[in-house]
């Protein structure tokens, strides 16, 4: 047997693993494999001291998200600056941030995010 052989295998085992921790923990143990960050997104939605809904041009990554709101970057989760939204129900891919306080008229909002993964 070749210890080269052994190796790949080694390999090829961790790599899985790191794969279904990825899957099931939504760790990002082995990283995009390819570059599907989006930068500087600019929410769709009205900014004028009532609405609190926004939403982003492709679904992201559940906390892989970094929203920002007059160039402060903002903390997700219930109690803090904003929460994450699947708009179309459960399972359909979160694309959508609600803030806790609706942004004012003159406010600009950005949002960087990676991609779901499909």
């Amino acid at each position: 047997v070749d210890a080269r052989d052994n190796q790949s295998s080694i390999y090829t085992i961790f790599f899985r693993m790191a794969q279904a921790l990825d899957v099931l923990c939504g760790l990002d143990v082995i990283g995009p494999t390819v570059d599907t960050t989006i930068y500087n997104e600019v929410p769709s939605g009205a900014v004028d001291g009532v609405n609190k809904d926004f939403t982003v041009n492709q679904k992201y990554r559940p906390g892989r998200e970094r929203v920002y709101r007059n160039g402060l970057r903002l903390r997700p989760g219930v109690g803090y600056d904003y929460v994450r939204i699947e708009s179309g129900g459960t399972g359909t891919g979160y694309d959508t941030i609600q803030f806790d306080e609706a942004p004012h008229t003159g406010d600009w909002l950005l949002i960087d995010y990676d991609l779901a993964q499909v």
